[in-house]
């Protein structure tokens, strides 16, 4: 059984300039991760480096979001995905995260590169969405992981998500 996770329930915050960068290899193993990520995530590089990256992950952010990122990226697509991530002490923060596989010439997957960046929410806009999980998962398949190509419904109030340019 694994150990409980501590939780504070205080949220970490980053400017709107900045950009937490990290890369991982194609089992998910962090190779790079830059002062913004080790800041927020409460860890040095030498904690992280080698290390799954699913070590930051937050007990509240449901499972299949991952699964069906993980589908995505490794058959070549990026994702687009709104993340609650733990901190090393129990702290959490949001990130609107950018996933993409890192491919060589003959397209292979050499590793996963992401980019995560704040949401400039208002505070709660969250908490919303993620109580609106249904017991398969349906919201979030439909709703919470919004690709590129695909438009959110207007009834879903996902006014916090912001295509790319």
């Amino acid at each position: 059984m694994a150990a409980p996770v501590h939780l504070t329930g205080v949220e970490r915050t980053f400017a709107d300039d900045e950009i937490i960068v990290s890369k991982t290899d194609p089992k998910g193993r962090m190779t790079y991760c830059n002062d913004i990520f080790l800041r927020l995530a409460g860890y040095s590089e030498s904690e992280l480096i080698g290390q799954p990256h699913s070590m930051i992950r937050h007990p509240h952010m449901p499972r299949c979001v991952f699964k069906l990122m993980w589908s995505r990226i490794q058959s070549g697509t990026e994702v687009f995905a709104c993340v609650i991530n733990r901190s090393g002490n129990g702290d959490h923060y949001w990130v609107l995260a950018h996933v993409t596989p890192d491919l060589v010439q003959d397209g292979a997957i050499i590793g996963f590169h992401s980019n995560r960046r704040p949401q400039g929410r208002t505070r709660g806009q969250f908490g919303a969405v993620a109580g609106h999980f249904g017991a398969k998962g349906d919201w979030v398949k439909n709703h919470w992981f919004v690709p590129q190509e695909v438009k959110a419904p207007k009834s879903a109030n996902l006014n916090f998500y912001a295509p790319p340019p």
